[in-house]
């Protein structure tokens, strides 16, 4: 099976996960399963799926949040499972007033979740995140559609798009892209590469090959299962012995000579979301090698190859601020290409 871990049970302190695992956190009001109220939750969205939501401690909660010590977790949804999600006017259920125009459901096969943001910014981060975490295929509405179902088209407007469009992990592509072309297509999914530029020189990040890639999928065995859990199954336990990047161990690899050229200067930077399947987002990746017309091979930045994903103490991880800011604003114009997996 390829399900992701079951996550600790309800009533335990929110254990936070390395922060480029999280796609989106922050303040929900969410509606009671058995008791149909309100309650202020703080909600945590990664990219394996799990979907969890904490309570408060104590009675300061307003300003609490980001310190997992003033947090229990409450429960988790499998987001990974998601159906869709359904804009608020077309949910069964009855939101505040005031809120009608920032809620949303997350419909699974097990259950919906019903919430509500604070408002267009916050709305629109939670739904660019859901985009990123879901395959293509699964609908995930605009403000407009979340607008027209209260029969208000128009009514919603984010600011996020013009004054911060790096905001959203997800966002930074359109926001750095410049020129677009077709690329092929792997199984059962689709690509866009685009061109972009940057005007900040930055140390260049390590990618992979293509021919690595093809030895990855030779050796393991990962049909039918999502980024997240080949991270957990495969990519964890090659790298727990030096706690680094799979890439820093590639690149020994090359030092020795062994394996050809397996790790470059990265110059295209793949973006996928960590469920969509594994095997579609290599085989994408090898479309697009074996249609490059350049003398010199491509390496890609893919995150799971190249980002190190296990916690520690001693050394301070990248965290969203990298992700969002500096690797498209330093890196991601550098390398000149964007894969964009749908």
């Amino acid at each position: 099976s390829c399900s992701p871990p079951t996550p600790p049970e309800a009533g335990t302190e929110l254990t936070f996960p390395m922060e480029h695992q999280i796609l989106h956190c922050g303040v929900l009001m969410k509606r009671g399963r058995m008791v149909k109220s309100w309650r202020r939750r703080w909600f945590v969205l990664e990219r394996t799926g799990r979907f969890s939501y904490a309570q408060f401690k104590g009675t300061n909660a307003k300003n609490q949040g980001t310190n997992s010590k003033n947090l229990a977790l409450a429960g988790w949804l499998d987001a990974a499972t998601t159906l869709r999600i359904v804009p608020g006017g077309d949910c069964s259920c009855h939101f505040p007033e005031q809120a009608k125009l920032y809620a949303f459901g997350v419909e699974t096969p097990r259950r919906t979740l019903y919430v509500h943001a604070e408002g267009p910014d916050d709305l629109e981060a939670w739904l660019q995140a859901f985009r990123l975490l879901l395959p293509a295929a699964v609908p995930v509405p605009t403000l407009e559609d979340i607008a027209a179902s209260w029969g208000v088209p128009g009514a919603l407007q984010s600011t996020a798009h013009d004054s911060a469009p790096e905001s959203s992990r997800s966002s930074f592509i359109s926001a750095f892209a410049h020129k677009s072309a077709s690329a092929p297509p792997g199984p059962a999914a689709a690509a866009t590469a685009t061109t972009t530029t940057t005007a900040t020189p930055a140390k260049a990040l390590v990618g992979v090959s293509a021919e690595y890639i093809r030895q990855f999928l030779e050796q393991h065995r990962v049909e039918g299962c999502s980024t997240a859990t080949v991270c957990e199954r495969v990519v964890m336990p090659a790298t727990a012995t030096r706690h680094c990047a799979l890439v820093d161990l590639l690149r020994d690899q090359d030092a020795t000579g062994s394996g050809g050229k397996l790790v470059g200067p990265a110059t295209v930077y793949v973006a996928h979301a960590w469920q969509g399947r594994l095997e579609e987002t290599l085989a994408t990746v090898l479309a697009h090698a074996a249609e490059a017309s350049r003398p010199t091979p491509h390496f890609y930045w893919l995150d799971v190859f190249c980002v190190n994903q296990h916690q520690s103490k001693t050394r301070k991880t990248r965290d969203v601020e990298w992700f969002s800011t500096t690797l498209p604003e330093q890196y991601i114009g550098q390398m000149g290409t964007v894969l964009q997996v749908m």
